[in-house]
């Protein structure tokens, strides 16, 4: 009697796996993820934190330049250069564009 459990349950198992296999699985679907209006392009944040940067160094903006930007829906991070400086800054933006910290990536 256990063989022809085992066997049954071995032939059981073997016509499911063929049945799953042969079932066409629907594609993934898409959802398109859109970002907020002020990280799609990041110019407000992006600014906003070159004013900043300028602000807390006491330097004209034109002193500093946008080196790269990450966007995510918490925000906007800006590495900003600043001419003589050693190191670039880094600053957090919401999405709303408004600037949440600013810090000197470099000692001193």
């Amino acid at each position: 009697m256990p063989r022809t459990v085992t066997v049954s349950f071995g032939l059981a198992a073997l016509l499911l796996a063929a049945s799953c296999s042969s079932v066409p699985q629907p594609a993934p679907a898409s959802v398109p993820v859109k970002a907020p209006a002020a990280l799609a392009t990041s110019p407000d944040g992006a600014e906003a934190c070159r004013a900043a940067v300028a602000s807390t160094a006491a330097r004209p903006i034109a002193d500093t330049s946008l080196l790269s930007t990450e966007t995510s829906r918490a925000g906007l991070a800006a590495r900003i250069a600043l001419k003589g400086a050693a190191r670039p800054w880094l600053c957090i933006a919401g999405p709303d564009g408004i600037v949440r910290n600013v810090s000197y990536m470099g000692e001193g």
